[in-house]
């Protein structure tokens, strides 16, 4: 039994109704809610291979309602006006702030509604199959009340339609003192993953219409610079949680003697640095590997201003790359400085053999974080095959309103059994 089908079990049970779309859980009391979750958790966690693990209760979300940092609407066209729509197509309740999403969010999109209801002729692009499509994609929507991050996601960009969206900028900036980044994002393609990497040669990736490349978040202390368009997670509010759990995972003893030197890390799928940084002070050097050379530079800065010595590498993260580029950088420490490997991967998981090239590095501990429990099995099943068994488990509810689940994992090295030992008498 998955998460999700024990979470649906524990609230037939107990006669709890869900709702339909991406929010099933967002009606009930969070009280109600988080104890579905923690007995659904419960079931399913010998099953995700946490069989000799101390697995931590459900971590409360902080603020569990209005917390979603992230938003989008997609432009769907409806009777021949073009509309924002949530995005799983639905265009219902669209008048109403969402119950996850800040109050802030839902205004940028009234404004944006009102600017599309005053167009009278609507920009087109012919696509190379000949179809006629609406020039705007995607709105994204990031960041507080205090400061907001507003992303065109377009699939043509020229002159008259910069035109067009500096004009609505300035509507936004007026009707939303917050609006302080607008961005116009280009993606011929359309495609339903709405910062899409993968562009045209020669097309131009992206333009600014007002503020700045990159927004700030502090942490306990620890200041970022985050891109625009780099990834984050979703709940700002849940972050200093995550940050500090992995932090005490990973250096909490016995990972080295008192006096001893000082751990190298690995943070890998590290985007901008989150638990880099925030490690930086704790450790011999840090290693930051990301697909995005973008957001691979941020890491840098964030761990060099954080107090760490960092190198920061911009590759996927593959079975080759670890096995090539990983041996070079132990040398960076004292001699038998531990080994710490965190891991954060998308939510499709690791890809083909990446556990193993990574266990064949024999770190110390590894912290595997999971954005959702559906990977958790198949990866627990990798990492034993290649040595490494969960000692601790701590889930935070890091999507609270949704059947999604943070799932913060700590590996070490299977004990040994010795040659030595006798198997058991049998009795007759």
């Amino acid at each position: 039994m998955n998460f999700e089908l024990a979470l649906l079990k524990v609230l037939r049970e107990r006669g709890l109704a869900t709702a339909e779309g991406p929010d099933p859980l967002a009606a009930l009391t969070y009280s109600k809610e988080l104890d579905c979750k923690r007995e659904a958790f419960r079931l399913v966690s010998r099953d995700l291979g946490f069989r000799d693990a101390h697995v931590y209760d459900v971590v409360a979300a902080p603020q569990p309602r209005h917390y979603r940092t992230t938003s989008r609407r997609r432009v769907a066209i409806i009777r021949g006006r073009p509309m924002l729509a949530h995005g799983d197509g639905r265009v219902e309740d669209l008048d109403r702030a969402s119950t996850l999403e800040p109050d802030s969010h839902h205004k940028v999109y009234a404004t944006i509604t009102a600017e599309l209801d005053r167009m009278r002729a609507l920009p087109k692009k012919r696509t190379d199959s000949g179809d006629v499509k609406f020039f705007l994609n995607h709105v994204i929507v990031r960041g507080t009340d205090e400061e907001l991050v507003v992303i065109f996601n377009v699939r043509l960009l020229d002159a008259s339609l910069v035109r067009l969206l500096r004009g609505w900028t300035v509507a936004l900036r007026r009707a939303i003192p917050a609006v302080a980044h607008v961005w116009i994002y280009n993606d011929p393609s359309g495609s339903r993953y709405y910062l899409e990497q993968d562009r045209p040669p020669g097309e131009v990736g992206a333009k600014k219409l007002h503020g700045a490349a990159a927004t700030t978040l502090n942490i306990h202390g620890v200041m970022y610079q985050v891109g625009v368009f780099s990834f984050s997670q979703v709940n700002r509010a849940m972050m200093p949680e995550l940050v500090q759990t992995v932090r005490r995972l990973a250096l909490e003893p016995p990972l080295r003697p008192q006096g001893g030197p000082l751990p190298i890390i690995y943070d890998l799928y590290g985007g901008y640095g989150l638990f880099g940084a925030a490690l930086a002070k704790d450790a011999a050097h840090i290693i930051e590997v990301d697909a995005d050379e973008t957001t691979v530079a941020n890491a840098r800065y964030n761990v060099k201003r954080a107090g760490g010595h960092v190198t920061a590498l911009t590759m996927p993260v593959t079975a080759t790359s670890v096995e090539r580029r990983i041996p070079q950088f132990e040398r960076q420490g004292a001699e038998g400085a531990p080994v710490v490997v965190i891991l954060d991967p998308p939510r499709s998981g690791t890809a083909e053999n990446v556990i193993a090239a990574l266990a064949a590095r024999n770190p110390d501990r590894v912290i595997h974080v999971f954005c959702g429990p559906d990977e958790i099995s198949r990866s627990m099943k990798e990492w034993r095959a290649a040595g490494y068994v969960a000692d601790i488990v701590v889930p935070l509810d890091l999507f609270p309103g949704t059947a999604g689940l943070e799932v913060i994992v700590r590996l070490v090295p299977a004990p040994k059994v010795s040659d030595d030992v006798r198997e058991p008498r049998r009795r007759r």
